[in-house]
């Protein structure tokens, strides 16, 4: 799904599976995904993977800072 998106211009961030193997989820911060996602369904739907789930999540300052301070290193304790 990943190659799918990513060939029409979106940028998509997926991590690893963890080593439990649970997968996570791809992230796609493109404003037209955020305010269309109508879109992505039907792009992935038209591609022959339609999505299992598809949700919008805004995140609030406080979430940014706290993943940006995990994201350079720094301990959240």
């Amino acid at each position: 799904m990943k190659s799918i998106l990513s060939k029409v211009g979106y940028k998509v961030y997926a991590q690893d599976r963890s080593p439990t193997g649970e997968i996570f989820p791809l992230q796609i911060k493109n404003v037209d995904a955020v305010s269309s996602p109508e879109k992505i369904a039907t792009l992935l739907v038209n591609a022959g993977h339609p999505p299992t789930l598809l949700k919008v999540e805004k995140e609030d300052l406080e979430m940014y800072f706290l993943r940006s301070i995990k994201e350079i290193g720094g301990a959240l304790n």
